[in-house]
This record gives structure tokens, C-alpha cells and sequence, in this order.
């Protein structure tokens, strides 16, 4: 007990030390295109030409071509200051140019819908349209990336965890990133021991991070260079959409910069682990109730009336550990804020609850489907779709799909 009090104090004063340090210890931001064209000029071809005043000598230095379909598809650079775009480079086919640079930005909590609505609207133009992610459930940053990497299962859903035996970790853990086995697969990112400072002052330290991850790509050699940027989640959870959406036009910004800087000889990939929800958020005070209720609160089970209830930084999603599961379903999925309760029963089927239904998901005899059996109400509102797979031919007789 003294060592792991000693751990936690070690993290808490190593996390005092950082917040003291605030916004005063962030490096410089990264270089960044200008936030809008020094002219935008149709040409004869039908394409828009983008042309940016990099330098900032009042003269056009780099062009973006948007073609019909408003990608950019070619760039242009004045390659000895004279004034003239004379260097061509045909981006969409850019791919296929063996010795281009590889640039991976990992962002953290951007949604797929604040993304989508930033193309659309101009933003980001030097990539596709942006396609959608499947998070792991239950949808965590160490999951994602740990599944992303190929080096699940993490320890814990974070890093606060039930190991079948006693519970773990918390702070401790978190500030030694013992949670995240997939950040040696980055060649940047903030210490996680840093990261209360990143989200106490996101703005400063999310140009820190865009600084730090241009500045060594520009100076390394690693092909690809993967950073990962914590502060976007900050952003997003201090200041809603409207930090999401500064976080997003900086991006692009610095996205342009590098395509400046390697004379489009560059692959930018940029990828989020999951999304916010933008709506603001209340914890349920689930130790206080369930010792209400009569259970007993503790860090290892022994008897039926014993829970353990990891309680770190999740904000969509709680795991509680008992020996009665269905006891702790059935009481917890009258708590307001709680949607659904689930957990698997003897018989390898998974229970879900909610105020007004109860299903079971059962594999099917021969292993190849699953069955959606509901005893009353419809938890997660499948039956439509069933009866229309149904319909199709898709469901088996067993009632498996």
C-alpha cells in the first residue's frame, strides 16, 4: 500500500510541476500557410487556382489548381524568387513518386461530422473527402491506437483498470503511459505526464504540438513520420465545436506549409481515434449509488455483494466488475444518465438492458451467426432491421444472420 501511495504521489507532484509550468514551457507553433489566397483566378482549363503569398513579400510564391471537383490536383511554385510559378507538380497522381516524404498526423477526438462539414465548405482540399473510422468498444484513445497498430489488448480500458484479480493503475500509470504500448510506434508526442497543461491550455500547446511534429519532420528522416496531437481533444472539450473547427483550419494551414516546403513532394495522412460528441456532459456518481444501494466498494472481489469500479476518465462508458452481474445490471439501469446495461451471462450470451427492454445476442449452433432474442422491448432497437433481413432472405432458420 505505501509503494503505490508513493507512486500516486510521485505523479501527483510530477503533474503540480507541469501545471505550474503552464503555458510558459510551450515551444513555437509551426510554420502555416496564410489563412486566406493572395488571389483566386480562373483559368482557361475551367480550374480555380489558389495562388498564397507564402513568404510574405506581396507576390504569389505558391498556387493550389482546384479542378472541377474542387481537389487540388496540381501545384505550382516559384522556385528562384522571381516572381513566376514555374514549377509544376501533378498531386493526384503524386502517389506513384517514388522518395516522397510519408506524414501521419494521429489527432485526438476529432469528429468525422466537424471534418466532413470543413470540406465541404473548402477546407482540406489537398486530400479526399473524409471517410469514417470504426472504434473498438469501448471507444478509448489507447484502444483505438493500440488496434490501429496491431499491439491490443491494452492492459486496461484505461489506465485505471480490473485485471480479473485487483484493480490497478490510475494516475501512476497514466503519467508513465503504461496504458499506451502503441506510442512507440510515434516519433513525436507530449509526454502524457504534460497533457493536464495541454488541456488546462489547449490553444498554446495544440501550436506546441503542430510546432514540435513540422519541425522534426523537416529535420528527420523517418519515412513515414507519425506525431500525435493531444491538445485537439483538449480543444474540443473546453471549447466544443468552436475549438474543433480553430484546430481544423490551423491544420490545413499546416498541411499547405508542408506542401510548400517539400515542393509537393509529400503524403500527408491525417487520422482521428474517435470523435466528440459536442454536448455537454455530467458524471454519474456510480461508487456513491452502488454503496446506496448495498453493495460494497472494494479493489478485489470475494463475495456476491462486492464491486469494483474503475473510475479514471471514461466519459461514454463504465465498467463495473462483480461476481452478480445480473443484480448490478438490473439496479443500475434505473440511474438517470444510464442508457444501457450489459454483461454475459453462463451461458456465453450477452445480456442488454434498458429501462424498457431486455435482449439476449446468442452465437448461432454452427458458429457462423448470431441471434438477436428479445424477451420484451427492443434494447437496441434491431428489430426493424432484423424483419428486414428477414425479408431479404438473410436471416436462418434458427433465426441466426
Amino acid at each position: 500500500m505505501q509503494k503505490s501511495w508513493f507512486k500516486i504521489l510521485i505523479a501527483a507532484v510530477s503533474s503540480m510541476a507541469a501545471i505550474a509550468a503552464g503555458p510558459g514551457c510551450a515551444g513555437p507553433g509551426p510554420k502555416l500557410a496564410p489563412v486566406a489566397p493572395l488571389e483566386i483566378v480562373a483559368t482557361d482549363a475551367g480550374d480555380v487556382e489558389h495562388r498564397y503569398d507564402m513568404n510574405d513579400d506581396g507576390r504569389a510564391d505558391y498556387a493550389e489548381l482546384l479542378n472541377a471537383d474542387g481537389r487540388v490536383h496540381r501545384l505550382q511554385f516559384d522556385t528562384d524568387n522571381d516572381g513566376v510559378l514555374e514549377a509544376v507538380v501533378d498531386r493526384l497522381s503524386a502517389g506513384s513518386n517514388e522518395g516522397d516524404r510519408q506524414l501521419v498526423v494521429l489527432l485526438d477526438s476529432i469528429p468525422y461530422g466537424v471534418v466532413h462539414e470543413a470540406w465541404q465548405a473548402g477546407r482540406f482540399r489537398l486530400f479526399p473527402p473524409p471517410s469514417r473510422v470504426i472504434s473498438p468498444f469501448p471507444v478509448m484513445t489507447d484502444l483505438s491506437f493500440s488496434e490501429f497498430f496491431g499491439v491490443s489488448p491494452s492492459p486496461g480500458a484505461e489506465s485505471e483498470y480490473y485485471d480479473g484479480n485487483i484493480l490497478h493503475g490510475g494516475y501512476d500509470v497514466y503519467a508513465a503511459e503504461g496504458n499506451a504500448a502503441w506510442i512507440d510506434h510515434t516519433d513525436y508526442h507530449l509526454q502524457f505526464i504534460a497533457h493536464a497543461v495541454a488541456y488546462l491550455w489547449p490553444d498554446i500547446w495544440y501550436g506546441h504540438e503542430l510546432g514540435k511534429i513540422q519541425r522534426h519532420f523537416f529535420r528527420g528522416q523517418e519515412n513515414p513520420f507519425v506525431g500525435y496531437v493531444v491538445t485537439t481533444s483538449g480543444l474540443g472539450a473546453t471549447q466544443g465545436r468552436n475549438g474543433h473547427q480553430s484546430a481544423l483550419v490551423r491544420l490545413d494551414r499546416f498541411c499547405q506549409a508542408v506542401m510548400f516546403e517539400l515542393r509537393g513532394r509529400v503524403q500527408i495522412t491525417l487520422m482521428s481515434d474517435h470523435g466528440h460528441c459536442l454536448l455537454p456532459s455530467k458524471r454519474i456518481p456510480l461508487s456513491d449509488l452502488l454503496k446506496k444501494f448495498g453493495y460494497r466498494i472494494t479493489s478485489r472481489l470475494r463475495g456476491p455483494g462486492d464491486v469494483v469500479v474503475p473510475e479514471f476518465g471514461v466519459v461514454n462508458f463504465a465498467g463495473v466488475y462483480t461476481k452478480s452481474p445480473d443484480s448490478v445490471a438490473r439496479d443500475l439501469i434505473g440511474v438517470d444518465g444510464i442508457e444501457l446495461t450489459t454483461f454475459l451471462d453462463k451461458d456465453d450470451s450477452v445480456v442488454v438492458q434498458s429501462l424498457d427492454g431486455l435482449a439476449r445476442i446468442r452465437r448461432s449452433a454452427a458458429g457462423d451467426g448470431y441471434r438477436y432474442d428479445c424477451e420484451h422491448g427492443d434494447p437496441l432497437q434491431l428489430l426493424p432491421v432484423v424483419d428486414a433481413l428477414r425479408r431479404n432472405g438473410e436471416v436462418g432458420p434458427d433465426g441466426s444472420i
